[in-house]
């Protein structure tokens, strides 16, 4: 496995088995990420997602289960919509942190899209030891939501898809997104229509008959912050965006590159400071698809 696609790839996946399409019982997902975690592609988790209002299930699921050797489990979690009660649902994580610290650990919670004053309001509420995440439509508010999140020591959230062909934003808007995370010196992560490596018309659902649409590739939105941290024009990021050739990508020891770009291992580093995770409700598929590509063992 080339050093490059370790580097870009290493901890990415946040397991969000409860979500659409997948939809799966909370115990189900917890045994799926379990049964991941102790697999040879380890390497590519992240954190699993679960909403604010599973955390009790949880807790039970997690002490009854058995998690020798892949104990703390890490975890994110997506609080509700409502701002009168994320006060309490931040109360219910870092109580559920005291608790499960040394079997289950939430190291993150990820807002609902909030105006920018809102984002500002959170910053007394937010307990240290957790991480932020805001989503953030990509429309005219995007450059001011950015900035708030900046301000709070926050991380942006942006949604690549979805269960229809309109959740899905265009590549200028993706781009102009990924730019603008970069220019206000902050992370993102996304989340949503990131099942498969590279761009495709792909089945929106696993319902049968279930319509297709174009879908994003992870790798494409890897490459696509490589070269914001390169320095590359946002046309030539939506490009990246676009990419739907596998043989494109050329993963080196050294480098990846693409068409006449190469991004030495340093700026690889600095992209992933950059582009965090992404959110997918498969473990399977992602992993699949790599080696498929002979990209990973």
């Amino acid at each position: 496995m080339p050093a490059s696609i370790k580097l870009l790839l290493d901890g990415i996946i946040d397991y969000a088995g409860t979500f659409p399409p997948a939809s799966l019982p909370l115990q189900e997902a917890l045994s799926s990420y379990t049964a991941a975690r102790r697999s040879a592609e380890n390497w590519l988790l992240g954190r699993l997602v679960l909403p604010a209002g599973s955390l009790d299930e949880f807790d039970r699921l997690v002490r009854a289960a058995d998690l020798a050797g892949i104990a703390p489990l890490t975890v994110t979690v997506i609080l509700g919509g409502d701002t009168s009660t994320q006060g309490q649902q931040l109360d219910a994580v870092m109580a559920f942190n005291e608790r499960l610290g040394g079997t289950a650990v939430v190291e993150s919670v990820e807002f609902p899209p909030l105006s920018p004053s809102n984002i500002r309001q959170t910053k007394p509420r937010l307990p240290g030891a957790l991480e932020p995440f805001f989503e953030v439509p990509v429309d005219a508010e995007l450059e001011r939501r950015l900035g708030a999140i900046a301000v709070v020591g926050g991380s942006a959230k942006v949604r690549t898809g979805g269960v229809t062909p309109g959740a899905f934003p265009g590549p200028e808007d993706l781009a102009r997104f990924i730019v603008g995370c970069d220019d206000a010196g902050i992370a993102f992560k996304a989340t949503a229509g990131l099942h498969h490596a590279v761009r495709g018309n792909y089945r929106l659902t696993y319902e049968a008959g279930s319509p297709e649409s174009p879908m994003y590739g992870f790798l494409d939105v890897c490459l696509a912050a490589a070269l914001v941290r390169s320095g590359a024009a946002l046309e030539e990021v939506a490009d990246a965006l676009g990419e739907s050739s596998a043989e494109a990508f050329q993963f080196r020891e050294d480098a990846l590159t693409w068409g006449q770009r190469t991004i030495p291992m340093t700026t690889l580093a600095e992209t992933r400071h950059l582009f965090r995770s992404f959110g997918s409700c498969a473990i399977r598929e992602p992993i699949d698809e790599l080696r498929a590509l002979r990209l990973v063992p």
